[in-house]
């Protein structure tokens, strides 16, 4: 028999120690389970789920004053901020029992019981679509854990149904619009030098902004012309480079330095530094865009991501097939890949709309 909150923390002693999550994915999961196990014990009677010290959770009783602030602020508190927050409380381990007035056995939560989760998180926490499907989804991870491990003899999560969300089709440049962003930096500075070379490789290879901030020199292959990109779960795949691409990263790693604030080193594996000779981070590449895309003219609503949905969309209308646009993107599923036909199939519809004879009449 295990309590809620000793259940929650091995899966969580799980993610980060069994499957090697990065501490952003096991923080990401720890605030997930902690949504869900304030719905399950009760967050509106004293009682608090709380993250301690180490990253696991605990609860306690709480005056009603405390336990409105910690209700209003749980969602957008930071994991960070939660454990300054309880900085004082000793870290109670993933098999130490929790206070039998304060949580609730494991086995008592049925299907039942978690189909409300949703509606609690969607009327009571007021959240949107997004974040509801991603607090599901650990939901889900979490039983199908409890069940291979024993501590549960059935899955009431395996129900749950994700909230319907609208499709949203992703914005993407016009070809006039990329060439005349990609031509805004000033390649004669270093710096101009690299924000050309990260938008062109988003639009050139369809590379996702994790996997372009992570990019060390060692992963160009000079003579080969090929650049080793790791993707989603480490997954790697090879892309070809142009002579193009070649002459700028040369000619960028010769003057990077210039970069770099003085009294700071360059991180030499790295691709893509900042003024600190780090490595950029993800926000940092979405400032730089931001920025050209304001020099532009742009909507800022085009993001980093636009450029892979670009590329995608592109090749896709010059006739590359949709197996070969499957490999260049690293999709695991063609499912994933297969939305770009159904975009491409929409612009189609929205041609045919405006300019087809036998659709005249609509417009009159």
């Amino acid at each position: 028999m295990k309590s809620v909150i000793e259940a929650f923390n091995l899966f969580i002693e799980h993610v980060r120690v069994e499957r090697g999550a990065s501490e952003h994915t096991v923080r990401a999961y720890t605030g997930d389970l902690r949504e869900l196990a304030s719905y399950i014990i009760g967050d509106d009677v004293g009682i608090n789920v709380v993250v301690d010290t180490q990253g696991y959770l605990r609860t306690e009783h709480a005056s009603m004053e405390h336990a409105s602030m910690e209700h209003a602020s749980m969602e957008h508190a930071s994991m960070e901020h939660a454990s300054m927050e309880h900085a004082s409380m000793e870290h109670a381990d993933a098999n130490t029992s929790a206070d039998a007035n304060t949580d609730v056995d494991i086995a008592q939560v049925d299907a039942y019981f978690l189909r409300n989760f949703t509606p609690y998180l969607s009327s009571r926490k007021n959240l949107s679509d997004s974040s509801i499907e991603r607090k599901i989804a650990t939901t889900k991870s979490l039983y199908k854990y409890l069940l291979a491990t024993g501590i549960v003899s059935t899955n009431p999560a395996k129900g749950l149904k994700f909230p319907k969300k609208d499709k949203k089709h992703p914005e993407i440049f016009s070809i006039d619009s990329i060439l005349q962003l990609m031509n805004l930096p000033d390649k004669s500075k270093a710096s101009g030098l690299r924000d050309a070379l990260l938008m062109d490789f988003m639009y050139s290879m369809g590379v996702r902004v994790s996997e372009l901030v992570s990019m060390d020199v060692g992963d160009i292959d000079f003579g080969a012309m090929h650049i080793i990109i790791t993707g989603k779960g480490g997954k790697q795949r090879v892309l070809p480079m142009f002579a193009e691409h070649m002459e700028l990263i040369n000619k960028y790693i010769l003057i990077r330095s210039q970069i770099v604030a003085k009294g700071h080193r360059i991180d030499s594996d790295c691709l893509f530094i900042n003024k600190y000779g780090k490595r950029l981070s993800d926000r940092s590449v979405r400032n730089i865009v931001d920025k050209y895309l304001t020099k532009a003219g742009l909507p800022l609503t085009l993001s980093p991501h636009s450029f892979r949905h670009t590329f995608a969309t592109h090749l896709l209308e010059s006739g590359a097939d949709i197996r070969s646009i499957q490999e260049l993107l690293g999709h695991d599923s063609l499912a994933t890949t297969e939305k770009y036909t159904h975009m491409n199939l929409i612009a189609l519809l929205k041609v045919y709309d405006e300019s087809h004879p036998a659709n005249a009449k609509n417009t009159n």
